[in-house]
């Protein structure tokens, strides 16, 4: 059993490094589960409100009156609706989607594009809910 937890730690840390990051469209990104716990994420970008994240990610009315703390920072919504949040924060911005049994987080710095992180995020958090990782 622990072959296969680390097999798929691996798949989604890969999937991480070469599909978030590797884009150029997100400077950071995790991958949770359900209940908010990192099972893949970018060096140096901590989730430590995991928890916090997966409890709100489906309060759309939270999300657009609190917006989200991702990593220490407070961002804004520019878009909120159950299972997906966009927010910005300056000339930063994260995007959060809810598919399945994964929540994927993606941070953008200044210079990228918020609407093709969004398009990166959303499109990863499509195929892990299609396949289940």
């Amino acid at each position: 059993m622990s072959g296969a937890t680390d097999d798929r730690a691996v798949h989604l840390q890969n999937h991480v490094n070469d599909n978030l990051l590797g884009s150029g469209h997100c400077d950071r990104a995790a991958i949770l589960d359900p209940k908010g716990a990192v099972l893949a994420c970018s060096a140096g970008f901590a989730v430590p409100e995991g928890a916090a994240i997966a409890a709100a990610i489906d309060d759309q009315r939270r999300l657009t009156t609190e917006g989200l703390t991702v990593d220490g920072a407070v961002y804004f919504a520019v878009e909120a609706e159950e299972g997906r949040f966009c927010g910005k924060r300056g000339a930063t911005g994260i995007v959060v989607f809810k598919s399945g049994e994964f929540i994927v987080i993606g941070g953008h710095g200044a210079g990228i594009d918020h609407a093709n992180c969004r398009m990166v995020v959303e499109a990863m958090s499509d195929h892990l809910g299609a396949c289940g990782g």
